[in-house]
């Protein structure tokens, strides 16, 4: 499904992830026995881990909201990534690691579908991660009252044609 000024374009989807964000951070790669190479990321599982509560919560909000799966138009992502507060924090606000783009990249590629040799081998929101084209995205340390947990709060607009920046579908 391809967006158009013709295509009635789906809902704005809302839902929360909880658990540590994870980064989309540092890949190694290795040479296989085979000639090729294996890449992987320096928190393996964790980053699997996290990519895995954010499919499984942004399909269930998908199909709640009749969201079409493996959408393939321009979307904005909104996202709101609360992290534990340290001990004695630097700094009043996050402004430390983990890197907000490293949090965004993680969560775009859990909204895309996972493809291999041209089949959709897990679903997602998104056909691919580059149909994002908009990202509006803060850390914010959790203060135990209206956030008593680490997580994240994530939206899911599609963008039109009559959709100007900066404003809600």
């Amino acid at each position: 499904m391809t967006a158009t000024a013709t295509t009635t374009a789906p809902p704005t989807v809302s839902f929360a992830v909880e658990g540590v964000p994870e980064t989309e951070g540092s890949t190694r790669a290795f040479p296989t026995r085979s000639g090729g190479v294996r890449v992987t990321h320096t928190k393996q599982s964790a980053l699997e881990g996290w990519r895995a509560r954010v499919r499984a919560a942004s399909l269930a909000a998908a199909v709640q909201a009749r969201w079409p799966l493996g959408y393939d138009g321009p979307v904005e992502v909104r996202a709101t990534f609360y992290l534990p507060r340290p001990a004695r924090p630097r700094f009043a606000v996050p402004a430390v690691k983990p890197d907000l783009d490293k949090l965004e990249r993680a969560v775009g590629d859990a909204l895309a579908e996972v493809r291999r040799g041209g089949y959709v081998a897990q679903r997602g929101m998104l056909r691919e991660d580059s149909r994002i084209v908009r990202w509006q995205s803060a850390k914010e340390y959790v203060d135990g009252e209206a956030v008593v947990s680490p997580g994240a709060a994530i939206a899911v607009l599609p963008i039109t044609e009559e959709t100007p920046h900066g404003t809600s579908a």
